[in-house]
């Protein structure tokens, strides 16, 4: 009975679990869209130059940034011209 009811626990976890994915493919646009990035830079943080490379290959239309200070801002202004619109809230 207990070999049984093993088999029956063991069938039931494969079915539950073939075909389930931890990745999901995000869709292609098919009309307008925006493509929105949020970063912490961690004001603290040794290496700018890793948040700058993070925020350029995201390719993101709109950036949010968090902690920043006015140094990043000059950083950020220096290193990424292609964003021309910016407000900093320090």
């Amino acid at each position: 009975m207990q070999r049984l009811r093993q088999f029956y626990v063991s069938a039931l976890l494969l079915v539950l679990l073939c075909g389930c994915s931890t990745t999901r493919v995000a869709p292609t646009p098919t009309g307008p869209h925006l493509r929105v990035l949020t970063y912490n830079v961690n004001w603290g943080g040794a290496r700018p130059d890793l948040a700058i490379e993070a925020i350029r290959s995201s390719d993101a239309d709109i950036v949010c940034l968090q902690e920043t200070t006015p140094q990043w801002e000059q950083y950020l202004r220096q290193y990424l011209p292609e964003y021309r619109f910016a407000e900093f809230r320090n």
